[in-house]
């Protein structure tokens, strides 16, 4: 896991289930990117299954997506991007992402 080709393949990996949650929040109407890419990350883990990921693999990578939020265009992140922020999708628990 520690080889750059790995580190690289993974990275690209969670950027294209966060990307392929993004999307979709803008034809359901939401315009603020920070606003698609918060709800992208928490639905990031059940698209990546749907896809055929294991439930272990789906979620190390929404973790690692997690992790490199703050590096995200000042566009795309939001501080109420967290657990039990306003974009929080299921306040109900503490599950995060």
């Amino acid at each position: 896991m520690n080889e750059p080709h790995e580190v690289t393949r993974r990275r690209r990996d969670f950027e294209r289930q966060v990307t392929l949650s993004h999307e979709p929040q803008h034809s359901k109407g939401i315009a603020e990117e920070f606003v698609a890419e918060c709800n992208a990350i928490q639905l990031a883990n059940t698209t990546a299954i749907r896809l055929g990921a294991t439930a272990a693999y789906a979620a190390s990578l929404v973790h690692a997506y997690w992790r490199h939020y703050g590096e995200e265009l000042p566009a795309y992140r939001s501080a109420d991007c967290r657990n039990a922020g306003n974009l929080d999708l299921r306040r109900a628990n503490s599950i995060w992402p």
